[in-house]
């Protein structure tokens, strides 16, 4: 059975027959999605199976008119003009990329029936991530001694953090999921946290969770009406297990002592994606996520070395994770069989080259304009 799934690898029968005979039982299909992408909270492998699913179908996704992000370094909130101009007569079906969210205006732009989605992370192993991954681009982050960084910042952070007068990236310095999800960051007053997530549970149709990903990738095709195989995916923009940090109590405790914010909204949601669990059902949810996972496997060995690559021994560019500076990023190296294999080498393209792709085919009289983009991701 494995063999024969693997001769199909191109083919919409990724799946094995009891994972297709699942999939059939969906609801009808929803093709229409807003992710609001956060930042390292697993977004990154989560906007590869969206845009994997629009390319395979025709999606169109709105694309930001300068690399990856919708002006949201700066700390501007998104509007319709930071995308480029629609084709004539075109449709947008998605939203996939970095911005700072504005309901009303990304509501403007997509259809009535889109499904609103995002995603959050144990706020602490957040912080830690990103402060290390944005260390030489965020100036508060900057003015800290390397050696003991993150806890000398947190230990006096008012120090170093002067809000907006810190320029781009700005907005990591603090509750920055909450920056990203459109609130006042600076903010930690109690009730306008509170009142903010009843804002967040009435936008969103559903907040997955980055400690249960597998749980909230069912949840979401049972959501959207898709199959197995549209969720399937390998771990991307991650660092290298053995530079992570590892986390003290007292480290976490000024993590959330000083994003309060981030830290109320991702308990709040880490609670209710139970009751879609519950609503999905438990037995069921269990089955899936071992049919699930039993796919994982089968596509992870089929398409990719069992040893992470260091960046430099990556041959093709389109391959290629971003390394920020002093930051590792693991990278895969697609096995002997699946070099040609589109749906291994798609599993694996970085969000530049995805970009790029979705340029070439939403503007393909266009190219003359976009030579100059890839140079802007960061």
């Amino acid at each position: 059975m494995l063999h024969n799934m693997l001769l199909l690898f191109d083919t919409e029968t990724i799946c094995n027959p009891a994972c297709q005979m699942q999939s059939s039982k969906s609801n009808k299909t929803k093709q229409n999605v807003m992710f609001l992408k956060t930042h390292k909270t697993g977004s990154s492998t989560l906007q590869n199976i969206l845009i994997r699913y629009a390319y395979k179908n025709d999606r169109f996704v709105g694309l930001p008119q300068l690399g990856h992000i919708f002006g949201m370094y700066s700390g501007s909130s998104f509007t319709p003009s930071m995308m480029f101009p629609l084709p004539e007569s075109t449709n947008m079906n998605m939203l996939l990329h970095h911005m700072v969210f504005d309901y009303t205006e990304v509501s403007s732009v997509l259809p009535p029936d889109s499904v609103f989605i995002t995603i959050l992370r144990e706020p602490a192993t957040q912080f830690e991530s990103a402060f290390h991954y944005y260390k030489h681009k965020n100036a508060a982050f900057g003015r800290v001694n390397d050696k003991h960084g993150m806890k000398e910042y947190l230990s006096n952070p008012s120090r170093y953090y002067k809000g907006p007068k810190d320029g781009q990236f700005w907005g990591f310095g603090k509750n920055n999921v909450f920056f990203d999800l459109g609130f006042n960051s600076l903010s930690d007053d109690n009730e306008y946290v509170s009142e903010s997530i009843s804002i967040i549970e009435k936008q969103f149709d559903l907040v997955l969770i980055a400690e249960y990903f597998d749980i909230s990738l069912l949840l979401l095709k049972d959501l959207l009406g898709w199959k197995m195989e549209d969720i399937v995916y390998l771990s991307l923009n991650a660092r290298e297990k053995d530079t992570v940090g590892r986390l003290t109590s007292e480290d976490i405790e000024l993590i959330y002592q000083w994003n309060k914010a981030d830290v109320a909204v991702y308990k709040h949601f880490n609670k209710t994606i139970w009751h879609r669990v519950k609503q999905y059902g438990r037995s069921r949810m269990r089955k899936d996520l071992e049919m699930f996972q039993t796919l994982k496997r089968n596509v992870t060995s089929f398409c990719i070395e069992p040893h992470i690559r260091d960046r430099k021994e990556s041959t093709e560019n389109k391959f290629k994770m971003f390394n920020p500076r002093g930051v590792k990023i693991a990278q895969y190296k697609l096995n002997d069989q699946a070099i040609h294999n589109k749906t291994c080498q798609e599993l694996v393209y970085p969000e530049y080259t995805w970009y790029q792709m979705l340029l070439d085919k939403e503007y393909p009289m266009r190219l003359d304009l976009f030579s100059r983009l890839t140079s802007s991701f960061i």
